[in-house]
Parts: C-alpha cells; structure tokens; sequence
C-alpha cells in the first residue's frame, strides 16, 4: 500500500493500534466479517469475502454492506492523520455504486484527499475480486470531521 502520491504525517504514533481497534471493537464490522488489511498516515485497506448474508433480495451484494465497509475504510484512513484525541465522525458522504456482485472477495482502498483543522476528506474506491477478474464497484467520497469539542446532543433537544 505503497503512499506515493500524499505525503501524510501521522500525528498520533500509535495510529496503526487505534485504526486496529475501531476494526475490532466495532459489532457491526466484526458480523459483516470485515478485516482491516493495513493502514498508513492518509491510507487504509479493508477486506471481506462476500457470502449468502450479505445479499440481497436479488441476490447481489447489499449497498449498505458495500457502503459501511466503504465508510469504515474511510475512517481508518482518516483516524491516521487524525490526533489521538480526536472522535471522528461521518456527517457527508457520497456514493456511486457502478455495478453489482455476488461472489468473492470486496476490497476498500481509502486515501486521505485532504485534511485541516476541522474536517477531513477522504475517497475510497471498492473493488469486486474473484478468482477471473477485479471491477471496481463502488467509488465514495467521505467528509470526517473531529467532534471530540462539539456538546452532547441530548434526546430532548
């Protein structure tokens, strides 16, 4: 996972053990059987081999599966050049699914696009891989921003 393009500095030095632990600690990541495959400063890599419980009624990949494996790459990446007190969440993202699948192995590759005092943006690209061929089949872009300063929303507002 070569970073040639970006030249991304890690502002928490412990960042591959936090990336880590989002992917392990997150229930609905753990069920979809999602694994984080690396990480380093602006990038992230995540992977899933797809079975009968990520399909839909026609019998192709769920887009919202798609979209969280997506969208937890993204926060990898971003949690890379992140502080580590930052909290770090999703209020924008877009997605444009190309194609559907329903067999083999989905692969997410985020890259950090840019990063500043308030909000991160973030592309990732998802791949379908089967034992013939790879076809991209989704392509998303996330905007992250840190709410570790902003108050709690309570229910009663």
């Amino acid at each position: 996972m070569p970073n040639k393009t970006l030249n991304m500095q890690a502002l928490n030095p412990a960042y591959q053990a936090a990336v880590g632990k989002a992917f392990a600690e997150a229930i609905c990541i753990t069920n979809l059987d999602i694994r984080l495959i690396g990480v380093e400063p602006g990038r992230c890599e995540a992977a899933m081999h797809v079975s009968s419980k990520h399909l839909q009624h026609l019998g192709l990949i769920h887009g919202g599966i798609i979209a969280t494996l997506a969208g937890h790459t993204a926060l990898g990446a971003a949690m890379s050049v992140a502080s580590s007190t930052s909290t770090l969440v999703s209020p924008d993202f877009k997605m444009t699914m190309l194609r559907g699948s329903d067999s083999g192995e989905l692969l997410a590759s985020a890259r950090v696009l840019k990063t500043g005092s308030a909000l991160t943006f973030v592309e990732v690209e998802v791949v379908n891989k089967t034992e013939t061929v790879s076809r991209l089949v989704a392509k998303a872009s996330y905007t992250l921003m840190d709410s570790s300063g902003l108050r709690q929303i309570d229910s009663a507002d």
